[in-house]
Order: C-alpha cells, then structure tokens, then sequence
C-alpha cells in the first residue's frame, strides 16, 4: 500500500501546485535536473540517447537497478529536459519494474505539463517516458540492458 506522503508523485504534485507562476515551476523543473546524480560520460552514447528529444538526453540503469527497485541514471544538455528527467526518475525510481512498465504517467498533465511544454519538448518528454517503460519492462522480464 502506498504511503502519500511519502510518495514521491503525491509530492511532485502538491510542490506543482504551490508554485504560482511557470516561471517558478520551470525554476523548480531545472532545480530537480541539478540535483541529479552524475552520469557516467561513458555513456553518453547512442545506445543510450532518448530518441525523439532536441537536445542530447541520456538515460540508462543505474547500479543499483533491478526487477524488485529500479534505478535510472539520467543526462541531458539541455537544462530544462535535464530537469523534466529528474522529475521522470523521481516517479521511477526505487519501484518495482514492472509498476514502471505499467505507469501511465497521468501526473504530468495534472501538474500541467502538457498545457505548457513546447511541443518538441512535450515529444521528448513523450519519448523519455517511453524508453524508460521500455527499460523497466526488459528488467522486469530479464533482459540485460
């Protein structure tokens, strides 16, 4: 059972609706994308790269990732979708994969996000929230990434 206060969409949500204007909340978005954990240059490969994004946007399981709590690690060089990864991940990560595979991701319109994205950065954020179904679907059946 879900604890809401401590789920982290439930938070992302309630920390949307106190912010006022866009401005704020973009401000926010691109504070979430400064808090994330490096990401490995490495890995900043094609085989990692979401596909449908403008800017160059990584993602790929992170070291602690597997079936029972996934773990994604995440990179752009664009500060908003750096950003719009985070808030992804802070959804994502530490559920089971299989929840993830199935995740409608219906709290992004209820933050607005729909409303005020540009249209290639609402594709890009479809195509990030894709290949990280994508990802917890093959851990989820054993599939090495």
């Amino acid at each position: 059972m879900k604890d809401p206060i401590h789920d982290p969409i439930t938070i992302l949500c309630q920390d949307f609706q106190m912010l006022e204007s866009w401005e704020d909340k973009y401000s926010y978005i691109i504070e979430l994308g400064e808090k994330l954990p490096p990401y490995p240059d490495e890995y900043k490969t094609d085989a990692w790269r979401v596909h449908g994004c403008l800017s160059r946007l990584w993602v790929m399981p992170g070291p602690n990732h597997s079936a029972r709590s996934v773990h994604f690690l995440a990179d752009s060089d664009a500060l908003i979708s750096k950003g719009l990864a985070a808030l992804i991940l802070l959804a994502v990560n530490h559920k089971p994969a299989n929840e993830v595979a199935q995740m409608d991701f219906s709290f992004l319109h209820t933050i607005g996000l729909g409303q005020h994205l540009s249209p290639s950065r609402a594709n890009g954020l479809r195509a990030l929230v894709k290949r990280v179904k994508e990802l917890a679907a093959k851990t989820q059946n054993g599939i090495k990434q």
